[in-house]
């Protein structure tokens, strides 16, 4: 690579504007650090109240009441007037934005806001909740020199940003404000000039490199913070980007890079010694040696950071530091709150990454069973029906009010209050509504909670309204798994999963095209380890002497393929049901009866699950199976086993599981038969 062109050395570097001072204090000798505690998450969301956090940024908020109500988002900007989509919760300190589908505590606005890991949010929280001072200010300024903003350095280590209020005050944000890199006119003639520009990370590293002889910039704010507006500004100029010495300084180098590739004369990326370019030069860095660094450097290429990346690695290595990023996602990306979520986050990373390196599950050796202690089973959401990490399916009639009954299951898990006489596990729900129009689900939503007497605490139901915005199942993932693993759901509620099928392609019917969208289904539960429950609707006709699993429309794998299965069969009786379960990995579930009583249904364990309604047509088809079909085969002496003859009537004359059963009740009911555990005897 060609040397460098910088300019001469100035006998003094630019002035900062420090509190109390003139210039930059020189640092002191280094002594071990009292290592103290920190405060904890709780501490700093305390010691941080969300409402004086959001009003200190400049931002104005409106008492409504629940707290305050802002359109000021960490997500993305809500400019329309008098759109105020933010609510700031006194309560419990924490925010929604009811716009972006986010929220959380002030922690989570802070790594929202500046794409900061947890630890780096809490830690800058903590260091903004004790006194500060200003240190220093960065002016930045247009290219004619006239003041657009500052960014402000205060001790304890915090920066704001600030613009001119036109009155000789300030107002401490960037609204509005154009946004350019620092020395933005000394810049220009620099580039003019075709002198060499360094980029470091802050202001600092600027003024450092200023003061070694580097023509040097910054983006504000930090790493992470890059727009294009600031690659237009560097056009055709020769650039020397300098990566601060960790993950994040690394990524932003490398950002940097792939938006000057195509707009620079040339870029390369180094790396020094010490953890920045201010760093280098206190211990002792000569201006020699970062010149014969950069001049080494070759040309930043995107097939260049590809092979830089992987060269000195082995298989076994590149394996490792993949699972030290994951574990570090733990924190960064992550709310986990015990130590079982950890530990089920990091099955379901590590099983993942097996996946994206072509390896399956480790083989097992079976002794190993009897030799090691046994892995807690997950947890059940719904007792007795389902466990977190497993599939479920509501079956009913079309318009059989299904979303009433989902809905009233999300709600009951969101508060852990009992459904259908069910016991539930108190979590995070997520209930992704794909048909019911938002003004609808919030009136059915409040409708339930009044008669149920509940209500969910804030964060434990979430409301997904994407009606007019379904995609086939592969897309709608992609999109949403971010979001549904931050927020460690016990339950995920997709309704209706037709609306997920891919168009102008299959139908229900469709084996392996309804596998395909299952195994999809089944990602939701290995990535996020939340229980997954969908309905589907029955086929036309009567449903009465039809196997449990038989019932619903389409292709057989929609009753295969989940782990749980509840039917919600019509019952002889006006607006009842018979519930019936199919259980992959729980004992069986004796069938049951609920009825509507707007807005729930409620058990009614008076009425008979076994009479089913049917058609008018239906004891014709049923007229050639008769209780003497049964009486023939059975003997008062000799018990006979209920599954084998069941089978034998079956294979004879077709009789179904469901006619068997219900013929053995009437011959029971009429005293011509009892039953004696699982045998059979003439009465």
């Amino acid at each position: 690579m060609g040397l460098l062109k910088l300019k001469p050395a100035p006998s003094t570097g630019p002035t900062l504007r420090l509190k109390d001072s003139q210039q930059e204090p020189k640092p002191e000798p280094q002594t071990a650090p009292e290592i103290v505690a920190g405060p904890s998450r709780d501490q700093i969301i305390t010691q941080n109240p969300i409402a004086d956090f959001v009003r200190a940024r400049g931002h104005q908020l409106k008492p409504d009441s629940k707290g305050f109500a802002t359109d000021a988002c960490p997500v993305g900007r809500h400019e329309k007037p008098g759109h105020r989509p933010v609510t700031l919760y006194s309560e419990d300190q924490s925010w929604y934005c009811h716009d972006c589908q986010r929220g959380g505590s002030v922690i989570d606005w802070l790594m929202l806001e500046r794409n900061i890991s947890a630890g780096e949010a809490m830690r800058d929280l903590s260091a903004a909740a004790q006194p500060s001072r200003i240190v220093a200010t960065y002016d930045y300024k247009d290219e004619d020199g006239k003041l657009l903003f500052q960014t402000v350095r205060y001790e304890p280590k915090n920066f704001k940003q600030r613009h001119p209020d036109g009155t000789g005050g300030w107002i401490w944000n960037l609204k509005d404000v154009r946004r350019v890199l620092y020395r933005l006119p000394q810049l220009t003639q620099e580039i003019r000039n075709g002198l060499t520009i360094f980029l470091g990370e802050g202001e600092k590293d600027v003024h450092a490199l200023l003061e070694h002889g580097f023509p040097a910039t910054c983006n504000p704010m930090g790493a992470g913070k890059w727009l294009d507006e600031y690659s237009a500004t560097l056009r055709n100029a020769d650039v020397v980007i300098i990566a601060d010495k960790d993950k994040d300084g690394r990524a932003h180098a490398q950002l940097v890079a792939s938006k000057l590739y195509s707009v620079a004369a040339a870029v390369r990326v180094i790396e020094l010694s010490e953890k920045d370019a201010a760093a280098f030069f206190i211990k002792a860095g000569t201006a020699e040696q970062l010149r014969a660094i950069a001049e080494a450097a070759r040309q930043w290429t995107p097939q260049a950071a590809l092979e830089e990346q992987a060269r000195g690695f082995t298989q076994d290595q590149i394996i490792r530091a993949k699972y030290t990023q994951f574990a570090q996602s733990i924190i960064k990306k992550c709310r986990l709150d015990t130590l079982d979520q950890i530990e089920s986050y990091v099955t379901r990373q590590i099983t993942k990454m097996h996946a994206a390196n072509g390896y399956f599950p480790h083989l097992q050796d079976c002794d190993e069973f009897y030799t090691t202690e046994d892995p807690p089973l997950p947890p059940l959401v719904i007792h007795h029906v389902l466990h977190q990490g497993s599939k479920m399916l509501l079956g009913g009639n079309s318009k059989g009010r299904k979303t009433w009954a989902l809905m009233d299951l999300a709600i009951s898990v969101a508060c852990g209050a009992d459904w259908w006489g069910f016991h539930t596990r108190k979590g995070p729900v997520c209930y992704i509504n794909l048909e019911i129009q938002p003004q609808f689900y919030r009136m059915r939503f409040k409708k339930i909670c009044e008669v149920k007497g509940v209500q969910p605490d804030a964060g434990m139901f979430w409301h997904w309204p994407l009606r007019g915005h379904a995609k086939p199942m592969d897309q709608l993932i992609k999109q949403v798994m971010e979001f549904l693993q931050r927020y460690h759901f016990v339950l995920v509620i997709i309704d209706p999963i037709y609306k997920t099928l891919p168009p102008f392609r299959g139908s229900e019917n469709d084996s392996a095209m309804i596998t395909q969208l299952l195994n999809e289904v089944e990602l939701i539960t290995v990535e996020t380890g939340a229980a997954v429950l969908f309905c589907s609707h029955f086929s036309k006709g009567n449903q009465a002497d039809k196997e449990a699993m038989d019932r619903v429309s389409g292709s057989g794998a929609w009753a295969r393929d989940p782990d749980s299965l509840l039917m919600m069969t019509p019952h002889e009786e006006s607006d009842c049901f018979t519930v019936e379960g199919v259980l992959r990995n729980l004992a069986p579930l004796h069938p049951f009866v609920v009825k509507w009583d707007y807005p729930l249904f409620v058990r009614e364990s008076q009425a008979d699950p076994d009479a089913l309604k049917r058609t008018k047509n239906s004891g014709q088809f049923n007229a050639k199976y008769n209780p003497q079909m049964i009486l023939d085969e059975l003997s008062v002496q000799t018990g006979t086993d209920v599954t084998p003859l069941r089978k034998k009537l079956d294979r004879r004359f077709g009789m179904s599981k469901a006619t068997f059963y219900r013929l053995v009740q009437e011959l029971i009911k009429s005293n011509q038969i009892k039953q004696v555990e699982e045998e059979l005897f003439k009465a």
